[in-house]
Protein backbone atom coordinates (compact mmCIF):
# COMPACT_ATOMS: atom_id res chain seq x y z
CA UNK A 1 0.00 0.00 0.00
CA UNK A 2 1.28 3.47 -0.91
CA UNK A 3 0.42 6.41 1.37
CA UNK A 4 0.03 9.69 -0.55
CA UNK A 5 -0.55 13.16 0.88
CA UNK A 6 -1.72 16.14 -1.19
CA UNK A 7 -0.88 19.13 0.92
CA UNK A 8 -0.69 22.91 0.99
CA UNK A 9 2.90 24.02 0.51
CA UNK A 10 2.42 27.10 2.74
CA UNK A 11 0.77 25.11 5.55
CA UNK A 12 3.85 22.86 5.71
CA UNK A 13 5.63 25.73 7.45
CA UNK A 14 3.50 25.21 10.58
CA UNK A 15 2.39 21.55 10.41
CA UNK A 16 4.22 18.24 10.20
CA UNK A 17 5.77 17.48 6.83
CA UNK A 18 4.42 14.55 4.77
CA UNK A 19 7.63 12.66 5.47
CA UNK A 20 7.13 13.07 9.23
CA UNK A 21 3.61 11.68 8.80
CA UNK A 22 4.95 8.62 7.00
CA UNK A 23 3.88 9.51 3.46
CA UNK A 24 5.41 7.63 0.54
CA UNK A 25 4.40 10.35 -1.93
CA UNK A 26 3.71 14.06 -1.39
CA UNK A 27 2.32 16.36 -4.04
CA UNK A 28 0.47 19.64 -4.42
CA UNK A 29 0.32 23.03 -6.05
CA UNK A 30 2.96 25.72 -5.62
CA UNK A 31 0.77 28.46 -7.13
CA UNK A 32 0.48 30.33 -3.85
CA UNK A 33 4.25 30.84 -3.80
CA UNK A 34 4.15 34.12 -5.70
CA UNK A 35 2.49 32.92 -8.92
CA UNK A 36 -0.37 35.13 -10.19
CA UNK A 37 -3.77 33.45 -10.58
CA UNK A 38 -3.75 34.07 -14.38
CA UNK A 39 -7.32 32.92 -15.00
CA UNK A 40 -6.74 29.44 -13.59
CA UNK A 41 -3.24 28.67 -14.78
CA UNK A 42 -0.59 27.81 -15.51
CA UNK A 43 1.08 27.20 -12.19
CA UNK A 44 3.78 24.91 -10.84
CA UNK A 45 3.20 21.85 -8.76
CA UNK A 46 5.45 19.44 -6.93
CA UNK A 47 5.63 15.70 -6.49
CA UNK A 48 8.12 14.00 -4.21
CA UNK A 49 8.61 10.38 -3.21
CA UNK A 50 10.64 8.29 -0.87
CA UNK A 51 13.94 7.14 -2.39
CA UNK A 52 12.52 3.66 -3.00
CA UNK A 53 9.86 5.03 -5.39
CA UNK A 54 11.90 7.63 -7.22
CA UNK A 55 12.38 5.49 -10.36
CA UNK A 56 8.61 4.97 -10.61
CA UNK A 57 7.75 8.68 -10.98
CA UNK A 58 5.41 9.22 -13.95
CA UNK A 59 6.25 11.35 -16.96
CA UNK A 60 2.56 11.79 -17.72
CA UNK A 61 -0.55 11.76 -15.55
CA UNK A 62 -3.91 11.50 -17.27
CA UNK A 63 -6.85 13.03 -15.43
CA UNK A 64 -10.56 12.41 -15.90
CA UNK A 65 -12.73 15.46 -16.49
CA UNK A 66 -15.99 16.36 -18.24
CA UNK A 67 -16.45 18.13 -21.54
CA UNK A 68 -18.96 20.96 -22.16
CA UNK A 69 -21.68 18.36 -22.79
CA UNK A 70 -21.04 16.52 -19.51
CA UNK A 71 -19.35 13.54 -21.18
CA UNK A 72 -16.33 11.89 -19.62
CA UNK A 73 -13.10 13.27 -21.08
CA UNK A 74 -9.45 12.44 -20.48
CA UNK A 75 -6.82 15.16 -20.27
CA UNK A 76 -3.15 15.45 -19.48
CA UNK A 77 -3.01 16.71 -15.91
CA UNK A 78 0.79 16.60 -15.67
CA UNK A 79 2.21 17.60 -18.99
CA UNK A 80 5.06 19.35 -20.69
CA UNK A 81 5.13 21.43 -23.82
CA UNK A 82 7.57 18.95 -25.33
CA UNK A 83 4.87 16.27 -25.35
CA UNK A 84 2.82 18.40 -27.71
CA UNK A 85 5.77 19.10 -29.99
CA UNK A 86 7.54 15.70 -30.12
CA UNK A 87 4.61 13.53 -29.03
CA UNK A 88 5.78 9.90 -28.79
CA UNK A 89 9.46 10.89 -29.13
CA UNK A 90 9.39 13.11 -26.01
CA UNK A 91 11.88 12.10 -23.36
CA UNK A 92 12.08 15.05 -20.99
CA UNK A 93 9.88 16.19 -18.11
CA UNK A 94 11.37 19.69 -18.09
CA UNK A 95 10.86 22.57 -20.51
CA UNK A 96 11.03 26.35 -20.49
CA UNK A 97 7.39 26.98 -19.61
CA UNK A 98 7.62 24.82 -16.49
CA UNK A 99 11.04 26.03 -15.43
CA UNK A 100 9.87 29.66 -15.53
CA UNK A 101 7.04 29.04 -13.05
CA UNK A 102 9.19 26.82 -10.85
CA UNK A 103 11.87 29.53 -10.79
CA UNK A 104 9.29 32.18 -9.85
CA UNK A 105 8.06 30.06 -6.94
CA UNK A 106 11.63 29.29 -5.87
CA UNK A 107 12.60 32.97 -5.88
CA UNK A 108 9.48 33.83 -3.85
CA UNK A 109 10.46 31.24 -1.24
CA UNK A 110 14.09 32.40 -1.21
CA UNK A 111 13.04 36.04 -0.85
CA UNK A 112 10.88 35.34 2.21
CA UNK A 113 13.08 32.62 3.67
CA UNK A 114 12.01 30.06 6.25
CA UNK A 115 11.07 32.61 8.91
CA UNK A 116 9.17 34.79 6.43
CA UNK A 117 7.16 31.84 5.07
CA UNK A 118 6.38 30.69 8.60
CA UNK A 119 5.17 34.20 9.47
CA UNK A 120 2.93 34.25 6.36
CA UNK A 121 1.52 30.81 7.24
CA UNK A 122 0.73 31.90 10.80
CA UNK A 123 -0.99 35.06 9.52
CA UNK A 124 -3.17 33.07 7.10
CA UNK A 125 -4.14 30.60 9.84
CA UNK A 126 -4.83 33.49 12.23
CA UNK A 127 -7.18 35.18 9.73
CA UNK A 128 -9.23 31.98 9.45
CA UNK A 129 -9.35 31.67 13.22
CA UNK A 130 -10.45 35.28 13.78
CA UNK A 131 -13.13 34.87 11.11
CA UNK A 132 -14.68 31.91 12.92
CA UNK A 133 -14.33 33.39 16.40
CA UNK A 134 -16.05 36.63 15.37
CA UNK A 135 -18.92 35.02 13.44
CA UNK A 136 -19.86 32.14 15.73
CA UNK A 137 -21.33 34.43 18.45
CA UNK A 138 -23.75 35.94 15.90
CA UNK A 139 -25.09 32.58 14.77
CA UNK A 140 -22.86 31.48 11.90
CA UNK A 141 -22.37 27.71 12.03
CA UNK A 142 -19.15 26.26 10.62
CA UNK A 143 -18.64 22.82 9.10
CA UNK A 144 -14.90 23.18 9.61
CA UNK A 145 -13.26 21.11 12.33
CA UNK A 146 -11.96 23.63 14.86
CA UNK A 147 -8.74 21.66 15.38
CA UNK A 148 -7.88 20.99 11.73
CA UNK A 149 -8.02 23.99 9.46
CA UNK A 150 -5.59 26.32 7.78
CA UNK A 151 -6.68 28.92 5.23
CA UNK A 152 -10.23 27.82 4.35
CA UNK A 153 -13.35 27.50 6.47
CA UNK A 154 -16.76 26.14 5.47
CA UNK A 155 -20.09 27.63 6.55
CA UNK A 156 -23.31 25.61 6.97
CA UNK A 157 -25.75 27.80 5.03
CA UNK A 158 -29.22 26.89 6.31
CA UNK A 159 -28.06 26.35 9.91
CA UNK A 160 -26.62 29.89 9.78
CA UNK A 161 -29.99 31.34 8.75
CA UNK A 162 -29.41 31.88 5.01
CA UNK A 163 -31.93 30.80 2.37
CA UNK A 164 -29.39 29.20 0.03
CA UNK A 165 -25.72 28.99 -0.89
CA UNK A 166 -26.46 30.90 -4.12
CA UNK A 167 -28.06 33.73 -2.13
CA UNK A 168 -25.05 34.03 0.18
CA UNK A 169 -22.58 34.01 -2.73
CA UNK A 170 -24.62 36.68 -4.57
CA UNK A 171 -24.80 38.88 -1.45
CA UNK A 172 -21.04 38.70 -0.93
CA UNK A 173 -20.40 39.53 -4.60
CA UNK A 174 -22.23 42.84 -4.05
CA UNK A 175 -19.40 43.81 -1.70
CA UNK A 176 -16.62 42.49 -3.94
CA UNK A 177 -16.09 39.43 -1.73
CA UNK A 178 -15.52 36.17 -3.57
CA UNK A 179 -16.65 33.07 -1.68
CA UNK A 180 -17.07 29.57 -3.08
CA UNK A 181 -20.22 27.51 -3.24
CA UNK A 182 -19.33 23.95 -2.24
CA UNK A 183 -22.86 22.59 -2.58
CA UNK A 184 -26.42 23.70 -1.77
CA UNK A 185 -25.70 23.60 1.97
CA UNK A 186 -22.11 24.88 2.22
CA UNK A 187 -19.93 27.79 1.14
CA UNK A 188 -16.25 28.26 1.87
CA UNK A 189 -14.16 31.32 2.60
CA UNK A 190 -10.39 31.35 2.03
CA UNK A 191 -7.66 33.67 3.23
CA UNK A 192 -4.13 34.32 1.98
CA UNK A 193 -1.19 36.62 2.70
CA UNK A 194 -2.93 39.49 0.90
CA UNK A 195 -5.93 39.41 3.28
CA UNK A 196 -5.98 42.36 5.67
CA UNK A 197 -7.91 42.97 8.87
CA UNK A 198 -9.92 45.52 6.87
CA UNK A 199 -10.91 42.74 4.42
CA UNK A 200 -11.80 40.52 7.36
CA UNK A 201 -13.95 43.24 8.93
Amino acid sequence: MVFTIVNDILAMNIVKSPGEMGADIACGSAQRMGIPIAFGGPHPGYMATKQSLIRKMPGRIIGVSKDVHGNQAFRMALQTREYHIKRDKATSNICTAQALLANMATLYMQWHGYNGLKKIAKKVRFMSQIFMEELEPIGIVFATDRKNFFDTVAIKVSESGFSSADFLVAEMHKFGINIRKIDEEHVSVSFDEMTTLFDLD
